[in-house]
């Protein structure tokens, strides 16, 4: 695990070790935590803040932009929920989802390592703080 901002965050740590329950070739493995390496820039992965980023520990199911979040016009024009669908689309292309957005296109290439992502989403969402 590598945790690039702030104090210890046990969310964090849950979501590395995450990766490897998941059903990955190492590389794939490897690619995953490189993506969280990404996320941990700006997101918190636990239920509350912790970066310039709204927190990744509720996002699976939630409304999309409605956690406390200066979200740009096209996160807030958005209709519904975060699922795995939405969440995917997403993640390919920010931009594309929701023109304007400040996230940056993560670059995942994977179709497996995709799917991992938002299977530890889908996990931090379930896991208590």
């Amino acid at each position: 695990m590598k945790l690039t901002v702030g104090a210890f965050d046990a969310s964090a740590q849950f979501a590395y070790d995450k990766v490897a329950e998941l059903a990955l070739t190492e590389q794939e493995k490897g690619q995953t935590e490189l993506v969280l390496d990404q996320c941990a820039e700006c997101h918190g992965f636990g239920a509350v803040g912790g970066g310039s980023a709204p927190p990744l520990g509720l996002v699976f199911g939630a409304d999309i932009a409605s956690a406390r979040h200066d979200y740009s016009d096209g996160l807030r024009a958005k209709q519904g929920n975060w699922t795995r669908d939405a969440l995917m689309q997403y993640l390919s292309d920010p931009d594309a989802f929701a023109a304007g957005t400040s996230m940056p296109n993560p670059e995942i290439n994977s179709p497996a390592v995709m799917g991992a992502v938002v299977d530890i989403l889908e996990a931090l969402r379930l896991q208590p703080e």
